[in-house]
């Protein structure tokens, strides 16, 4: 819970004074004006004031009690905008029009559906720990980070944004994969404590490099043979699933799928190869499967680097 100590006030011309900062020229050359501002835990729940601040890039007003920005419609030139840890409900639709914003955080707000569109220049989007279970996220040519995790997805969300790299889907009911083939750049996803029982979809992942699959609810070994067509995959972290209590996890979690570097936090060492070689010949069978030994795995594939990546909180 936000813990704001003084009384809930509307942004007046005294209390603005404070966050303004940067003067420079404005767009239109016929002047200077503030172009910064940044009132933080300053328990705003009206910003009707700001109509007239056309010319501000800049805001920062987390931590606040404000439920409507529709005060800031007129911002047209607006670069970054922190809306974070207040009580916005909705977002209201002249934000896809703000051609210039490449930084938008609204995480922690009420916000249950999201739909934006066309904002060429957005490049990281945080919308984490929300009551979010819709999004429509379409043609965003230079987003490349979107932060929707703590939300009650049901599936992962369909979003459009061909640069995108890293998707943080954590702490949410995701059962389903799908729409990723929007994502052609994607090489890192994070689902850890969601409700997945199996992988399919994942294959259209063809770029990941990373993926946290953590305390979900994956049982049987041959799930992870559908990430046996994502030739670049080098990072799994699949603890906290049932499979991996059992005792040859690690072994038959590299048995099919070889071209891994790492698995959970460790590295894959030339003695894991060298035990799997070994396991190969006395394979004693896939418990999670009856006891049925599948199909010898492909040969896996030259190893990169080691991808240095911090498990999610």
């Amino acid at each position: 819970m936000q813990e704001i100590e003084k009384s809930p006030q509307p942004l007046s011309s005294d209390s603005i004074r404070s966050g303004l900062s940067l003067v420079q020229k404005t767009i239109d050359g016929n002047g200077y004006a503030f172009t910064k501002l940044c009132l933080n835990k300053a328990a705003l729940n009206d910003i009707s004031f700001l109509k007239n601040f056309k010319f501000l890039r800049h805001v920062d007003l987390n931590n606040n009690l404000i439920s409507s920005i529709d005060a800031l419609e007129n911002m047209r030139h607006l670069v970054t905008l922190n809306c974070s840890s207040n009580q916005i409900k909705e977002i209201p639709s002249f934000i896809s029009n703000l051609e210039y914003l490449q930084l938008l955080d609204f995480s922690c707000n009420n916000i249950s559906s999201v739909s934006l569109s066309n904002m060429e220049r957005l490049v990281m989007l945080n919308l984490n720990k929300n009551a979010i279970f819709n999004v429509k996220i379409d043609e965003m040519k230079s987003l490349v980070e979107v932060d929707l995790r703590g939300n009650s997805l049901k599936s992962t969300p369909l979003i459009n944004a061909e640069k995108l790299t890293h998707l943080y889907l954590a702490q949410n009911q995701i059962q389903e994969i799908k729409d990723l083939n929007l994502l052609p750049s994607l090489t890192h996803l994070h689902l850890r404590e969601n409700q997945l029982s199996n992988l399919g979809g994942m294959e259209a992942c063809v770029s990941l490099e990373y993926l946290n699959l953590r305390q979900n609810k994956i049982s049987k070994f041959s799930v992870l043979d559908k990430l046996s067509m994502l030739p670049r995959l080098k990072h799994l972290v699949a603890l906290g699933n049932p499979m991996s209590t059992e005792e040859i996890y690690r072994l038959e979690t590299l048995f099919r799928l070889p071209f891994l570097d790492r698995i959970d936090k460790d590295n894959v060492l030339d003695e894991d190869k060298e035990e799997l070689e070994a396991y190969k010949t006395t394979r004693p069978g896939d418990p999670t499967e009856g006891n049925t030994v599948p199909n010898d795995s492909t040969d896996g594939q030259d190893s990169s680097n080691v991808i240095e990546e911090e498990n999610e909180s």
